[in-house]
């Protein structure tokens, strides 16, 4: 059920990633999805 939930929190990352691109342009949702590695660690280690 874990590994359920992650892949459900991960597809609702990508939708709202794709969705960005045409609200911020290419440059930034790009940006904003390199950046999703480095949001994921700070939340494990302050969750």
């Amino acid at each position: 059920m874990i590994g359920i939930l992650g892949g459900v929190i991960w597809m609702i990352g990508m939708v709202v990633s794709f969705m960005s691109v045409g609200a911020a342009g290419p440059a930034i949702s790009y940006a904003l999805s390199n950046a999703a590695p480095v949001v994921a660690i700070l939340w494990g280690v302050f969750a």
